[in-house]
């Protein structure tokens, strides 16, 4: 083999090796990400579930004598520009992500079995939560 192939062998050889551990290391860290952005979104609909749960809880505890509550419940945005699908149904309180995937289901602390749950919202728009308590409706819009 002539000097000038063996130095063309060595940059082509020498390109692929690089190219290689680019993309091995870029998605190594792509993974990684991948795994945070899950994991922080979970805990996060786990905490929305949770807030949404305790504004549900207290409302119907409010209203002990009156026919109907309302209230107005803003949620933040902290999973990465993503929002939260909400949606009361027989099940309970089902909080999921916009791009779909991660979900978190709670009973409302055993309200679903008492009380008739419908509706359905979004955490990019103001939550009102209401109850009427000669229907025993607990509704969300």
């Amino acid at each position: 083999m002539k000097k000038a192939q063996s130095l063309i062998m060595q940059f082509i050889l020498f390109f692929i090796i690089g190219f290689t551990l680019f993309i091995t290391i870029g998605s190594f860290f792509k993974n990684q990400s991948d795994a945070f952005r899950i994991e922080s979104t979970e805990y996060n609909i786990k905490l929305a579930n949770s807030y949404l749960s305790s504004f549900a809880v207290g409302l119907i505890d409010t209203c002990k004598s009156c026919d109907y509550a309302s209230i107005q419940i803003n949620v933040e945005n902290t999973t990465a520009g993503y929002f939260f699908l909400d949606n009361l149904n027989s099940q309970g309180l089902n909080v999921s992500t916009s791009w779909g995937g991660l979900q978190s289901v709670s009973s409302i602390h055993n309200l679903n079995y008492s009380t008739t749950l419908t509706g359905n919202s979004s955490s990019a728009k103001t939550i009102y939560l209401t109850y009427n308590r000669t229907k025993n409706e607990l509704g969300m819009v």
